[in-house]
């Protein structure tokens, strides 16, 4: 479950991610190109998200449910303190920053818990090579723009590299 929901996720954040003006102008138009870079980086705010879901979900299927809410509380607390700090220094991009920054504590929380707790969690080896694939595709889809549907065809070409790298790689 956690191995295919990273994998899943981290295909989706870096279509997403390496795509943004060209998904906002498909989507939006050329007006809402601005919001490209806060989109950019919001992406990877959510995929740690559904990881935090994913782990709180076990965390509170074990009869835990005090523990989850205590790391999504957490999280939120630190949100709002990073909010405060970086939306003045770099506006909407700076709440995208605390969203992944705050998620991000909290997923390292619950994931440490998760593996003390029933030693289940992914190995290192295999973050590794999914960050590693989307590292790879996210660069490459980022060197070829597309316009209009020629879009979805990039998606669907970087997908397959994705999961290729993947398999490649053993994963």
């Amino acid at each position: 479950g956690i191995r295919y929901s990273l994998m899943f996720s981290v295909l989706i954040a870096v279509l997403i991610s390496s795509t943004s003006s060209e998904l906002i102008s498909l989507l939006y138009g050329k007006m809402y190109l601005p919001a490209a870079g806060t989109l950019s980086l919001l992406i990877f705010g959510f995929l740690l998200l559904l990881m935090l879901l994913v782990m709180t979900t076990i965390i509170s299927g074990s009869g835990k449910p005090g523990h989850s809410t205590a790391i999504v509380f957490a999280a939120f607390v630190m949100a709002v303190a990073m909010n405060v700090i970086f939306v003045p220094m770099f506006s909407l991009e700076g709440a995208a920053i605390a969203m992944i920054v705050s998620n991000l504590i909290a997923v390292i929380i619950a994931s440490v818990y998760v593996k003390v707790r029933f030693n289940a969690f992914l190995g290192a080896v295999h973050v590794i090579r999914i960050v590693f694939a989307g590292v790879v595709v996210y660069f490459a889809s980022s060197l070829y723009p597309a316009v209009n549907v020629f879009l979805i065809f990039k998606y669907v070409l970087a997908g397959v590299a994705y999961f290729l790298i993947l398999f490649v790689t053993k994963e």
